[in-house]
């Protein structure tokens, strides 16, 4: 039997998996190109998100610290989706 922070960490990780198939079978489906792209960013941060809080350990990190991760995240992630969104299509 697995222990519970073994279990975790091997859901996030199947999750992970998971995100990672799922952003590549995004990446191939559809006409909408734009729209592709901007959920696999989307996953790609929430990935980064889930590599933070569990296998970097924020989750249990300060809440200061922790707060600036999210921050910098969500701008980080929302920057590229405004600029991806307002350039010219090439």
């Amino acid at each position: 039997m697995l222990s519970t922070p073994l279990r975790r960490i091997t859901a996030v990780w199947l999750l992970l998996v998971l995100a990672t198939l799922f952003s590549w079978e995004s990446a191939h489906v559809g006409n909408d190109h734009r729209l592709s792209s901007s959920i696999v960013l989307v996953i790609a941060f929430i990935k980064v998100r889930f590599v933070g809080l569990e296998f970097m350990e924020l989750r249990h990190a300060p809440l200061p610290l922790r707060l600036i991760f999210e921050i910098w995240l969500l701008a980080a992630c929302a920057a590229l989706l405004i600029l991806y969104w307002l350039s010219p299509m090439a």
